[in-house]
C-alpha cells in the first residue's frame, strides 16, 4: 500500500466514527441554574457514551500520525497540520456533537489536501507518456495571483498596474480579470490544476481576512507550498492577521496595505516589479512612468475607502451623499444658527474669536 491510498484509508475510517457522533442524543439538563443565570444553550449528551466516542477519536487520531510519520517523518509540514486540528482538552459531554464533529472533519480535511498535493507532486514529477523523455522542455513562467473573490477590486487594479509593465495573459493568470483568468466555458479547478503542472509558477498571495476562509485559497497554498515555487505575499487592509497563524510563516517578509507606510510601500512593490519582470523575462520599464502608473493604481484602491471618525476605514458608499449649492457659507451659517436658536451672529463671534 503507498502513501497515498494508506492516507486514503485514514480518510475512510473516520466515516464510523462520524455516524456514531451523529447518534448522539442530549440527555436533560439537570443543572440548577441561580436566579437571573440564563443557560449558555449548549447541548449535554451522556458522559459514558461521548468518552468512548473520544477513545476511537483519540485511536484515529493516534493511527493516522503513525501513517504520516512513516510517509512523510514526524515532525515534517503534512504531520504538524494534522496534529493541529487534534484537541487536547476537551469539555466531554458540553456541546459534544458539534464539537467532535467538527475535530474529525478537521482532520479529515487535512488528510484530503495532503492527498491531492502529493498526487499533484506525483504528476508533475512523472514524464508524460507523449513527451519526448528526452527533449529539453523549459516550461514557461507565469505570474499567478491567489486570492479570493472579494478582492476583486484589489487585484483588477494591480494586474492593471502590471500590465503597464507589460504583462499580459501569456505570463500573468488572475482569475477575476478577464483577458488574465480561465477561458469560457473551461472547468477552474482543472485549469488551476494545469496551472501547476504546465508553468514554472511564481505565485502572489493577495492576503484578506476572507483568504482564508476559501477552500480554493487553501488549496493553493498547500500546492504551492509542496512544490517550493517562488511567491511573494501582500496583505490587504482588511486583513485579520491572527488568521496567518500555521498558514503563512510570520517571518516572511510581506508588502502590508494595512501597516507599512507610503515610502516603504512604495519601495516594496517596485522590488516586486523588479522581480516578477526578471522571472518572466520582461525588461526594464521607466521610473517615471512608473511612478504614474502606481498613483494611478493607489487611486484606484483608495477611491471607495475613507476615514470615518473613529479612525476605522469605511466605503463610501455608507456615508451620506453630499450636496452642492450656490448660496454663500455666511448665509449657510446664518440659517443653522437661526434653527439652533442658541446664538446671534454676535455670540458666535464672541464664542469663537479666541481661535482667530
Amino acid at each position: 500500500m503507498n502513501c497515498i491510498e494508506a492516507i486514503q484509508r485514514q480518510i475512510d475510517d473516520a466515516s464510523p466514527i462520524l455516524e456514531r457522533i451523529a447518534s448522539l442524543v442530549p440527555v436533560p439538563d439537570r443543572s440548577f441554574l441561580a436566579p437571573g443565570i440564563q443557560s449558555t444553550g449548549k447541548k449535554r449528551y451522556d458522559k459514558v457514551m461521548v468518552s468512548q466516542i473520544e477513545e476511537q477519536i483519540n485511536r484515529w487520531q493516534y493511527a493516522t500520525k503513525a501513517v504520516l510519520a512513516t510517509c512523510f517523518r514526524a515532525g515534517s509540514e503534512h504531520y504538524r497540520e494534522f496534529e493541529h486540528t487534534i484537541v487536547e482538552h476537551r469539555d466531554f459531554n458540553l456541546d459534544a456533537k458539534q464539537d467532535l464533529t467538527n475535530e474529525v472533519n478537521s482532520g479529515r480535511s487535512v488528510l484530503s489536501a495532503i492527498i491531492e498535493a502529493e498526487s499533484l507532486k506525483i504528476e508533475i514529477q512523472s514524464p508524460s507518456i507523449s513527451e519526448d523523455v528526452n527533449a529539453d522542455k523549459k516550461k514557461c513562467p507565469l505570474i499567478f495571483i491567489s486570492h479570493c473573490g472579494k478582492q476583486k477590486a484589489f487585484v483588477k487594479a494591480l494586474v492593471e498596474l502590471f500590465e503597464s509593465c507589460g504583462f499580459s495573459g501569456d505570463n500573468m493568470f488572475c482569475s477575476s480579470v478577464p483577458g488574465f483568468n480561465i477561458d469560457e466555458g473551461e472547468d477552474i479547478v482543472d485549469t488551476l490544476r494545469k496551472k501547476f503542472v504546465d508553468y514554472n509558477l511564481y505565485v502572489i498571495y493577495v492576503l484578506s481576512s476572507e483568504f482564508f476562509d476559501s477552500s480554493y485559497c487553501m488549496n493553493e497554498v498547500g500546492t504551492a507550498w509542496v512544490l517550493q515555487v517562488a511567491n511573494s505575499i501582500i496583505e490587504t487592509r482588511d486583513l485579520d492577521e491572527a488568521k496567518i497563524d500555521g498558514v503563512i510563516s510570520k517571518t516572511k517578509n510581506r508588502i502590508s496595505f494595512k501597516n507599512d507606510d507610503d515610502d516603504i510601500l512604495y519601495d516594496k512593490m517596485i522590488e516586486l516589479r523588479n522581480k516578477i519582470l526578471v522571472f518572466v523575462g520582461l525588461g526594464d520599464v521607466s521610473e517615471s512612468n512608473w511612478r504614474r502608473y502606481y498613483d494611478n493604481f493607489q487611486d484606484k484602491i483608495n477611491k471607495n475607502i475613507v476615514v470615518g471618525i473613529s479612525g476605522k476605514e469605511m466605503p463610501k458608499s455608507a456615508l451620506p451623499g453630499l450636496i452642492y449649492t450656490t448660496e454663500s457659507i455666511d448665509s449657510i451659517v446664518k440659517k443653522a444658527i437661526n434653527k439652533l436658536d442658541e446664538f446671534t451672529i454676535k455670540e458666535l463671534e464672541d464664542e469663537t474669536i479666541a481661535v482667530r
